[in-house]
Parts: structure tokens; C-alpha cells; sequence
């Protein structure tokens, strides 16, 4: 309804003088301005000239004016005004009767258009009371048919309710079981994992137990068949039926246990030391390289008389870390890879801090592993060492590290390491070095020789980054 509101004020009709098509509401403001509007020269020569012609006449009409008053002044005496007024109205007149009979043409050709068009209407008029009539037999018809599928819906809806309760109770029935049994399964799984993770230490411990005890019986009971079977050789050679012989076999095999088992002490600390003046053997090659390469760089006065391996290293000619970040260069890590495998060597960083006056820290690597890690991996620790500041800082300290091998071609393939801090001790045995326990980072060798720019130019960077955890303890910590 509004839409048709819309096109009846929104109409175009014709203007009278112009002939162009304006809205009804707008075509008053549009006489006003119209140039084709006639108006009466403003000469007083009775003529209406359309407005966009008036300057045109006005010159033409003041000219004309001069010659008849002469001319009529020479001959005759002019028309009178009303006269011409007259005229001019019928010829205005006879434009609009000939307008208002094309208009009756036209209104008469509109009444036949009409005609026709209403009597196609009535005889659709008809088709449509056909078909009318056709529709509300179907209605009937349908209704009837409504009437008993709405019964029969009925039927089927209340047997569906009462299905439905029935299930519903059902669900709820078996939604009750299920929670009971799911809590019974949830707690009979958190005891069957406390079980299981028990289990498991206890196998590891006994594992580790049955494989250290095995190596030690094993190792013990070859060497004792060895030497019993050159005991046996040599008294089945000197006398075969001797009881004083087999007497003193008794005591000399009691003996020879006593011997065999203070040579593996000796052995043991032998071998450990053995490794000891290696390490430091090889610390000490590096720190002279290390010396040799800065004393040509600093003039020699400001060397110090004195100073220890660390401390040549680091606090002598380089600033030491105080941000709990060490950004530690390796040079010549083939040279240093290679007397690993054959030495067994370690490498240790320079110091550095977690924070100003904080806990000493030092990284020990080994190049080659330890253990069952031995030429497969690169082992690595961050260690507390002993510092200046230890008997004003919080014990136990617990310090968390990320230690990332940079590579220096693609950054996107950095190896990010994440492991705990732990305070050297004495006691320590240092080839029980546990993978789980969190105390060391392992890189495999394929990952260093798989991609070129963990080793580029000979150099191995190692990025270890510092943070606390937590800080045991009830005194205030200089750290804070």
C-alpha cells in the first residue's frame, strides 16, 4: 500500500508549455521558471512571447515601433490594442482546441484498449471460478482426509510419548550405572598408575643393581677362573697327591681374593685419576692456546702474576656474566672432538652468574658422551660451582637453564635444551649420568654432522640461559 502511496504523489504530468514530463507536486515551481511560458512584451505591443525569446523581441519591437508610428503618422492611424489582445487570445485559443482534440483521439483509443482488456479479464474471471470450485471440492476432500490422518497422528504421538518416557527413564537408569562405573574405573586407574609408576622405579633400581652387580661378578669371576686354572696347572705339575699343597691352595686362593680385590681399588682410583690429569691436562692445553692468543692482543704489563684456569679464561680478559646468560664459544671443535675419543677429555666454560653477587655457574661438556651415550651423544652440565658470595646466598638453590646450540646459517633449526641446575659434589659418581634426571642435555652427533651450520668455520656456539626457581632457605638472599 505504501509502495502505491509512493507512485501516486511521485506521478509526472507534462507541462502545458514545454512539454517535459515533472512530478505533479513540482510542476508549479516549474511554470514559474519555465522559458517557454508566453508573456506580454513589456512594450505594450500586444504580443506573448515565449520568456527565452523576450530580448530577441524586445529589439526587434523597439525598431519596429519607431517605423510604425512614422509610417502611420505618414498614412493611416494603427489597430487598437483591445483588437490585437483579441487576436492573439484566438490564436492561443485555436492551439488549445486543436490540443484538446488529439487528446479526445487519444482518450478514445485508451476506451477500446480498455474494452478488450476487460473482457479478457472476464473470461479469466470465469477460469478462476472454475477453478475456484475445483480447489474447495479438493479442500473438502482434503479436510476429510486431514480429519483422519490428525486421528491416526494422535494415536502415533502418545505412543511416541510413552516411548519416549520409557526411554528417558531407561537413559537416565544407565547414565546413573555408567557415572558409578566410570568413578570406579577412574579410581581403580589412578591406583593401577601409583602401582605401575612404583613398579617401575623398583624394576629400574633392580635393574640397575643386577646389571652394576653382574659387571662386578662377572669381571671378578673370570679373573679368579684365570688365576685358579694357573694355580691348578702349577700344583698338578709340583704334586698332584700333596695335602700340605692343597692347604696352602686354600690359603694362596684366599690370598690371591684379598690381592684381587685391593688391585681393582687401585685400579679404580688409577682410572680416575687417569681421567683427572686428562681433563686437566687438556684444560691446561686450552688455557695456554687461550693465553697465547690474548698475550699477543693486551700489552704485558696488565697480565697478573697469578691466576687459576677459570680465571684465565674469563675474569682476566673478558667481563664476566652477571645476567644469567653465557654465550660460550668453542673453537676448534674438531681437534677437541677428536681428543675426546681419545682422551676422554671435558670441557669446561667460563664462569658466569645468574645474577649480580649470585651463584657461581660453569657448564662441563663432554664431547664424546659417557656411558652408554659414548660416541653418540654430546653430554652436557650446568654445575654451581664454589663462589666468593656462597655464605650470603639462600640454600638450596634450585635453577632452571635453557642451553641452545645456535646454528649459524638457519636460525629456525637452533636446538633448544631444557635441564636443572646441580651443585657438584665429591660424592657424585659421574658415569651414572641418568637421561631422565633432568641434570644433563644430550645431542646427538647426526644432528651436529646433518646440518653444516652447528660446526661452521671450525666454531661451535652454545647459548646458556639462567633463571631462578627457587630459592630455599630462611635467610634474606643477597640475590634479591
Amino acid at each position: 500500500m505504501s509502495n502505491n502511496m509512493n507512485h501516486v504523489a511521485r506521478r509526472s504530468a507534462p507541462c502545458y508549455f514545454c512539454s517535459e514530463f515533472i512530478e505533479e507536486r513540482y510542476i508549479m515551481e516549474h511554470i514559474k521558471h519555465c522559458g517557454a511560458v508566453l508573456e506580454e512584451c513589456p512594450e505594450k505591443c500586444g504580443a506573448y512571447i515565449p520568456r527565452f525569446n523576450l530580448k530577441s523581441h524586445h529589439a526587434q519591437c523597439s525598431s519596429t515601433r519607431i517605423k510604425t508610428i512614422s509610417h502611420t503618422n505618414a498614412t493611416e492611424v494603427p489597430k487598437s490594442i483591445d483588437e490585437t489582445w483579441k487576436e492573439r487570445v484566438m490564436s492561443v485559443l485555436n492551439l488549445m482546441r486543436t490540443a484538446i482534440l488529439d487528446g479526445k483521439r487519444e482518450q478514445k483509443k485508451l476506451e477500446e484498449k480498455l474494452t478488450l482488456s476487460l473482457e479478457t479479464i472476464r473470461s479469466k474471471e470465469t477460469a478462476l471460478e472454475a477453478v475456484k470450485n475445483k480447489l474447495t471440492e479438493a479442500n473438502n476432500r482434503t479436510r476429510l482426509s486431514d480429519g483422519e490422518v490428525d486421528f491416526r497422528l494422535n494415536r502415533v504421538e502418545q505412543a511416541f510419548t510413552h516411548i519416549d518416557e520409557q526411554l528417558s527413564l531407561n537413559f537416565k537408569q544407565t547414565y546413573d550405572q555408567l557415572e558409578l562405573l566410570e568413578n570406579k574405573f577412574k579410581d581403580e586407574e589412578i591406583i593401577r598408575k601409583s602401582n605401575t609408576d612404583e613398579w617401575r622405579k623398583e624394576i629400574d633400581a633392580l635393574k640397575k643393581f643386577l646389571a652394576q652387580e653382574n659387571a662386578m661378578i662377572s669381571s671378578v669371576w673370570h679373573e679368579q677362573l684365570k688365576q685358579i686354572h694357573d694355580l691348578k696347572l702349577e700344583l698338578e705339575m709340583r704334586c698332584k697327591a700333596s695335602k700340605e699343597l692343597v692347604k696352602t691352595q686354600d690359603i694362596l686362593s684366599e690370598k690371591i681374593d684379598i690381592l684381587v680385590q685391593e688391585l681393582r681399588k687401585h685400579s679404580e682410583a688409577i682410572k680416575s685419576q687417569a681421567d683427572d690429569t686428562k681433563a686437566l691436562k687438556f684444560q691446561l692445553k686450552e688455557n695456554v692456546t687461550y693465553l697465547e692468543d690474548t698475550i699477543k692482543e693486551i700489552p704485558v704489563q696488565n697480565i697478573p702474576d697469578s691466576v687459576n684456569c677459570r680465571c684465565l679464561n674469563q675474569e682476566c680478559f673478558e667481563p664476566i656474566s652477571t645476567s644469567g646468560r653465557l654465550l660460550w664459544r668453542i673453537d676448534r671443535y674438531k681437534e677437541k672432538m677428536t681428543d675426546a675419543k681419545e682422551n676422554d677429555t671435558v670441557l669446561r666454560s667460563p664462569i658466569f652468574y645468574n645474577k649480580e653477587y649470585g651463584y657461581t655457574l660453569g657448564v662441563e661438556l663432554f664431547l664424546n658422551g659417557r656411558g652408554q651415550w659414548k660416541e653418540r651423544h654430546v653430554i652436557g652440565c650446568l654445575q654451581v660451582l664454589d663462589g666468593k658470595w656462597d655464605a650470603l646466598l639462600d640454600w638450596p638453590c634450585i635453577l632452571q637453564a635453557t642451553i641452545i646450540l645456535r646454528d649459524q646459517e638457519n636460525p629456525a633449526n637452533n636446538v633448544k635444551k631444557m635441564l636443572k641446575v646441580k651443585r657438584k659434589d665429591a660424592a657424585d659418581d659421574n658415569d651414572k649420568i641418568n637421561k631422565e634426571s633432568g641434570m644433563y642435555i644430550f645431542i646427538p652427533h647426526t644432528k651436529l654432522t646433518r646440518h653444516d651450520g652447528f660446526t661452521k668455520n671450525n666454531v661451535v656456539f652454545l647459548d646458556i640461559q639462567v633463571k631462578d626457581v627457587k630459592i630455599g632457605g630462611s635467610m634474606a638472599s643477597l640475590i634479591s
